[in-house]
């Protein structure tokens, strides 16, 4: 399953959260909490997304949203817990040539395609 080798290549090179080496019986909640935090890594860095790669998130994230039966307060809970685990990143989360970069783009690829 590619959403648990990305959340592993997450858990890797971030330890910003504990969300990300939680145990697999939360599947769906990371599977989302992790398309929020390249959402948030994309829009605050800058990191580049193609259109393509751009509407396959959208869409996962409507359909795990939808299978998950999250109301508008859960589903933002975990956008929140994605921005905090952005934001103890600290500055090390935009510098393209870190960890945490490489792991944006090894995720968004392993999750979209190139």
């Amino acid at each position: 399953m590619k959403f648990v080798r990305s959340l592993v290549v997450v858990a890797a090179l971030s330890t910003a959260s504990s969300a990300f080496a939680s145990p697999a019986g939360k599947g769906g909640k990371d599977e989302l909490l992790t398309l929020y935090l390249l959402s948030v890594a994309a829009d605050r860095c800058g990191f580049p997304m193609t259109n393509k790669q751009t509407d396959a998130i959208e869409q996962e994230t409507k359909t795990l949203v939808e299978k998950l039966k999250l109301g508008s307060n859960e589903n933002d809970a975990v956008y929140s817990e994605a921005d905090i685990a952005f934001e103890k990143q600290g500055a090390a989360a935009c510098d393209r040539n870190g960890n945490f970069a490489k792991g944006f783009r090894q995720t968004l690829q392993s999750l979209t395609g190139p």
